[in-house]
């Protein structure tokens, strides 16, 4: 078994291997999923680690990860590359919204347009577009999807501008 981990395969951080927490302690055991040295730790172990970027593999920024068995045809493996690509891109784009985003936090823009479309009586207007920002690519096409349902001018001005 290997990850595919942003369209390239990795092998598994086994139990004891170079990295992993037990590196080098023969006589160990993992101590969340009870995997022995030179197996592969157990699917949502919390001690296994990334082999893409080392950080524990629950909690690292490496987007979807797919198990994928070694004798997976090429075809197949194209397939997934092209399916976790797509859902790297909606990962990204949620990632991005709390960090980079040049106007602030989509989330709270979102609660501000919610509030607007509540008072307009239009909550199903906002469910709906609650799906479609999900889907967005990035930051900038989450706020066009916005603006199609209420007006943004007011809700991206940092506060000093406002």
């Amino acid at each position: 078994m290997k990850y595919l981990i942003k369209g390239k395969l990795y092998d598994p951080i086994k139990v004891g291997d170079k990295g992993d927490w037990y590196e080098g302690e023969p006589d160990k055991t993992c101590g969340d999923c009870g995997r022995k040295y030179g197996e592969i730790h157990m699917e949502s172990c919390d001690v296994e680690r990334c082999p893409a970027c080392g950080r524990q593999m629950l909690s690292c920024d490496c987007g979807p990860i797919y198990n994928v068995e070694d004798d997976i045809d090429e075809q197949t493996l194209e397939e997934l590359k092209i399916k976790q690509q797509k859902e790297q891109l909606r990962y990204e784009a949620v990632v991005e919204y709390d960090r980079n985003a040049p106007n602030g936090n989509i989330f709270a823009i979102l609660d501000k347009a919610r509030s607007t479309l509540e008072k307009q009586q239009r909550l199903s207007d906002y469910n709906e577009m609650w799906q479609r920002v999900q889907n967005a690519e990035n930051y900038n096409a989450a706020l066009s999807i916005i603006d199609e349902y209420v007006l943004l001018l007011d809700m991206t001005k940092p506060k000093a501008q406002m």
